[in-house]
């Protein structure tokens, strides 16, 4: 039996998206990370690009800039946070 691909919200083929990112990010285009990072936030893909962002901090970004992880973790902390106390959303 074959899964289906999952797709982003445009129709990317979630693995392709992802890729995308990690290469912009290592390439150092930030019109292209924020692009694709974007599109998988908007695809509901929010917690995914996160983890994403972690392994990409710790393992192309950590020995670079070390700070890079801790950056990552407290941004997505700040995020959850934004999440939580938005008006209208249930606790």
């Amino acid at each position: 039996m074959q899964m289906k691909e999952m797709r982003t919200k445009i129709g990317y083929v979630l693995g392709e998206v992802v890729s995308a990112l990690q290469k912009s990010i290592r390439r150092g285009d930030e019109e292209g990370a924020l692009y694709w990072s974007l599109e998988l936030s908007e695809s509901s893909f929010g917690q995914y690009l996160w983890r994403r962002l972690l392994i990409i901090a710790s393992e192309d970004i950590g020995l670079a800039d070390p700070l890079a992880l801790v950056v990552t973790l407290v941004e997505h902390q700040g995020d959850d946070q934004v999440v939580l106390e938005a008006p209208g959303h249930a606790q």
